[in-house]
C-alpha cells in the first residue's frame, strides 16, 4: 500500500487550490483583494453574485478569507477537469430546471454547519454583461 506525503482531500486540498489561484490571478490579471476588513469572520451568510465568467467561482473563492461553498449546475460535475475541481472546491450540484428540494436541504445544512454559501442569482452566466 502506498503512503503519500500529502492527502489532497478536504480542507487541505481546498486551501491548496485557493493558494494557487491567488498566485495565478495576481500574475495573470493583477488580482488584488480590498475590503477584507468588512468580512465577518466566523459569520454564516449567503452570498449572491452576478455570473459573467467561468472564472467567477474561482475568483470569489480566491478572494474570500475563509472556505466557502458554492451551488453549481449539475452538468459541471460531468466535465472531466472542471467536475473534479468543483468537487474539491466545495461545489454542490443543483438542477437548473424545476424545483430541486434536495439543494435547499443541502444549502440549509451548509449554513447550519457555519459555512458561507455562494449562489449566482442569475442561475447562469450573463450573456450581455448586464
Amino acid at each position: 500500500m502506498a503512503h503519500y506525503l500529502f492527502d489532497f482531500s478536504g480542507r487541505f486540498y481546498y486551501l491548496f487550490i485557493v493558494y494557487l489561484l491567488r498566485i495565478s490571478f495576481r500574475i495573470l490579471f493583477g488580482f488584488r483583494v480590498k475590503g477584507l476588513e468588512n468580512w465577518e469572520r466566523g459569520g454564516v451568510f449567503l452570498m449572491a453574485s452576478n455570473h459573467k465568467s467561468y472564472l467567477d467561482p474561482f475568483l470569489i473563492g480566491a478572494a474570500a478569507p475563509t472556505e466557502i461553498c458554492y451551488l453549481a449546475k449539475k452538468e459541471v460535475f460531468g466535465w472531466p477537469v472542471l467536475g473534479y475541481l468543483a468537487r474539491k472546491y466545495n461545489a454542490v450540484p443543483t438542477r437548473r430546471r424545476g424545483i430541486d428540494l434536495e439543494v435547499f436541504r443541502t444549502a440549509k445544512s451548509i449554513l447550519d454547519g457555519k459555512k458561507p454559501l455562494l449562489i449566482f442569482i442569475e442561475g447562469t452566466r450573463s450573456r450581455d454583461s448586464e
